[in-house]
């Protein structure tokens, strides 16, 4: 297969002295953090990525938003929150390399920790960047899961986060960025035409980042006692497991204690709707779940009944429709200048100009 492959570029016109395609190796990832944390940028697998469009294409083939040509993950985080050494190995780099040049725009500190790692023969890199303080030193030897820094938002940052990427480098010296979550589409990945940039899947099991949207915001102008107080409109493979989605609505904190939703509804921007059965209540400090594909419903948890995933993951519009027929709610996911909803209404701010996230390492 490697053949095939070094064969298909070098048909392209690709130099194949560039490449740097070996065998997959075995996954050896581990999570490079405590918990779970919305995820704003993802590996762009577009070839060549268009210049500043706003869009990425996920490891399973669906558009999304996001900085265009971004190599590897960004995980918007509070500041000093614990990064960990994604796998055994021995720091080559661990601090501040600022001052750094932002396209235009003078950064002073740029923290960043770059561990190497040897797989297989070869040798795999690990970046953690945007840092706030880092707690090892070049030379270290390191064990998986060990702390080895703390987020924060330094470099070339929107907001708070930490940018998680993997690298080999080729024959020249050059870096190949590595996608590890792979490839999971259908089609053949477009990277395969890029000489430096390559996916395959590396994580232990168990191990990978889930990757969901931030919940994005809604209009203020939201009125009543029931709120969408979370969204989940983008998660792997969207499309085969639609329960990756879901909208969370609750009753605000002065609200009665429970509230009927009987004949409530939820649609989205292409006018799906989702119709809450009989009965269906939401209690005062509990939050009571929508999830787009099929299951048993219960007090907190129902199910929309949908084959596929209802939600854009380029955006859309999250509208909470009452018994009556008014609108209750608008909530928007996507970026602030995609204007999915059509309201051009303000939003409650949240969570801060636009998903953190970064130019890339």
């Amino acid at each position: 297969m490697v053949i095939a492959v070094l064969a298909a570029l070098a048909a392209d016109g690709l130099p194949e002295a560039a490449l740097r395609y070996t065998s997959p190796a075995t996954p050896f990832l581990h999570r490079p953090f405590q918990g779970d944390f919305p995820n704003s940028g993802v590996f762009d697998h577009r070839a060549p990525p268009p210049v500043n469009d706003h869009r990425q294409l996920t490891a399973w083939g669906v558009r999304t938003w996001g900085k265009a040509g971004h190599a590897g993950y960004d995980f918007p985080m509070r500041e000093g929150t614990a990064v960990l050494a994604a796998a055994e190995g021995v720091v080559e780099e661990a601090g501040d390399v600022g001052p750094t040049n932002c396209g235009g725009r003078p950064v002073e500190h740029d923290i960043r920790v770059r561990l190497r790692h040897e797989v297989d023969g070869r040798a795999i890199h690990t970046a953690y960047l945007h840092l706030s303080s880092v707690v090892v030193k070049a030379g270290d030897r390191v064990a998986a899961g060990q702390v080895v820094a703390h987020s924060g938002n330094t470099g070339c940052s929107s907001g708070p986060h930490l940018h998680f990427g993997v690298f080999e480098l080729n024959e020249r010296g050059r870096p190949v960025a590595i996608d590890p979550y792979g490839w999971d589409a259908d089609t053949p990945d477009p990277t395969l035409r890029l000489p430096l940039r390559h996916a395959e899947w590396m994580w232990l099991d168990g191990e990978a980042p889930l990757l969901f949207r931030p919940s994005g915001r809604s209009t203020a102008d939201a009125r009543g006692d029931v709120r969408i107080t979370g969204f989940r409109g983008m998660g792997w493979q969207d499309g085969r497991y639609p329960n990756n989605e879901f909208v969370m609505v609750g009753v605000r904190t002065a609200g009665p204690r429970r509230v009927d939703l009987s004949g409530w509804r939820i649609r989205n921007r292409a006018g799906l709707v989702y119709t809450f059965p009989e009965g269906a209540r939401v209690h005062r400090g509990e939050g009571l779940r929508v999830y787009s594909g099929t299951g048993v419903d219960g007090p907190d948890t129902l199910f929309w009944g949908r084959a596929a995933g209802v939600w854009n993951d380029e955006g859309d519009c999250v509208e909470l429709i009452d018994a009556r027929g008014d609108v209750v709610q608008v909530h928007h996911q996507g970026r602030r200048e995609d204007d999915w909803c059509g309201t051009g209404a303000p939003s409650d701010g949240e969570p801060g100009p636009r998903p953190p996230r970064d130019g890339g390492w």
